[in-house]
């Protein structure tokens, strides 16, 4: 995917646009929900997920950046939590190399193979 977006500068009567284009891929899964979830019974197993899916993207030639976003969260009280966004490419690593049998992980696994049958 490409996103736009536009810099609007005014100097002294005059309008200088400038017109950036980037990559983004949409992030929309979060680390701390994938824990609530039980997609991974802890942290430290999520990071290692992480580590391992991170390596499959280096492999692949894939940038991390866009498909693992460290993200800030506020709750009500206002604190700010660190966090990760995922794009569905880093999710289904992710449960691809979590370790644990479930059913999420059996699904990403199904539609890995569906994927590459279709080849």
């Amino acid at each position: 995917m490409e996103m736009r977006f536009e810099i609007i500068r005014w100097e002294e009567e005059e309008r200088e646009e400038e017109v950036r284009a980037h990559t983004y891929v949409r992030t929309p899964h979060i680390g701390s929900v994938l824990l609530e979830e039980s997609a991974f019974p802890n942290q430290l197993s999520l990071q290692q997920a992480m580590a391992q899916s991170q390596m499959v993207l280096v492999y692949l030639q894939i940038p991390i950046h866009l498909h693992f976003r460290n993200i800030h969260l506020y709750d009500a009280n206002g604190h700010v939590q660190d966090d990760w966004a995922f794009s569905d490419l880093a999710y289904y690593l992710l449960l691809l190399n979590s370790g644990m049998e479930s059913v999420d992980s059996i699904e990403a696994q199904a539609y890995a193979i569906q994927q590459l049958l279709r080849k």
